[in-house]
């Protein structure tokens, strides 16, 4: 059941990290009542729900010591560090398992 919540979190996170690259954010923001922005080498996203924690490429301001899934896109695999810890400490990293070409040039 957690796995189904997870998708459509992530479906959703899409969307807000996509706003959220584009907000300037000078120390952790809270967005939302589940959402937090950090700054830092690489912005970070934390959304935590009924006592869940899924990230979005990591913590840079390492105040997080526990999350349940830390997840790194095709896009960002130079940002690993901010997540490595997370990882380390028992969170499942979510990786794109293959790149798909959808078009030729």
């Amino acid at each position: 059941m957690f796995y189904l919540s997870a998708v459509r979190t992530y479906n959703s996170i899409i969307v807000i990290v996509l706003f959220i690259t584009a907000v300037q954010c000078s120390q952790p923001q809270r967005v939302s009542e589940s959402l937090r922005v950090s700054q830092g080498a690489v912005n970070g996203v934390t959304v935590a729900r009924n006592g869940h924690n899924l990230v979005v490429y990591g913590d840079p301001d390492k105040k997080l010591r526990k999350s349940d899934m830390v997840l790194f896109t095709h896009h960002r695999r130079d940002v690993i560090w901010a997540g490595r810890d997370l990882v380390q400490n028992g969170a499942q990293a979510i990786i794109q398992f293959r790149k798909t070409v959808f078009h030729r040039c």
